[in-house]
């Protein structure tokens, strides 16, 4: 009898401290908390948390306290957390260029080499765009914003609380 006892109080004390451990795991990690690779950039390098021009990142009417600002033309490479299912941003030309100003700016996501997103050109006065892609098969993302045809000017491109989640 004391034998099943012992046996069952272990199998409690592993499946709380499993319990534990699984509450404990994040859900959510952001890129801009992560360490990414800059392959390219135009003008100056992408910044975490703000625009381009360190302001906080704003698309349209949306401020959002993470993401990463860039200027078009930047790709960005970052390995997808192993156990994460998804990658989430909302994408657009940050509010802060001038509404009548040249900007425009496309961007896409490949992984591991294949495209998995292209949003239309974007104007400043655009909404953002939702990127909800499944990537649990994938190991690296490229995310590329780029110049729409009309030169780099303005071409200020958010990648707002872009993130992992499980």
């Amino acid at each position: 009898m004391n034998r099943n006892l012992g046996i069952v109080i272990a199998v409690l004390v592993v499946v709380t401290l499993f319990a534990i451990w699984h509450q404990s795991r994040p859900d959510t990690i952001y890129v801009s908390d992560m360490k990414f690779v800059v392959e390219s950039f135009y003008w100056t390098e992408p910044k975490t948390d703000q625009s381009i021009d360190g302001n906080p990142i704003r698309i349209a009417d949306h401020i959002y306290a993470r993401g990463i600002g860039t200027h078009a033309t930047t790709t960005i490479l970052v390995d997808v957390p192993r156990g994460f299912d998804r990658f989430i941003a909302e994408v657009g030309v940050d509010a802060q260029v001038k509404p009548d100003g040249p900007s425009s700016v496309q961007f896409f996501v490949y992984g591991d080499g294949s495209v998995m997103f292209e949003s239309p050109v974007m104007r400043p006065t655009d909404p953002p765009r939702r990127v909800d892609l499944w990537v649990d098969e994938i190991e690296t993302l490229k995310l590329v914003s780029t110049d729409a045809g009309d030169g780099p000017n303005a071409d200020h491109a958010d990648w707002a609380d872009a993130k992992f989640v499980r």
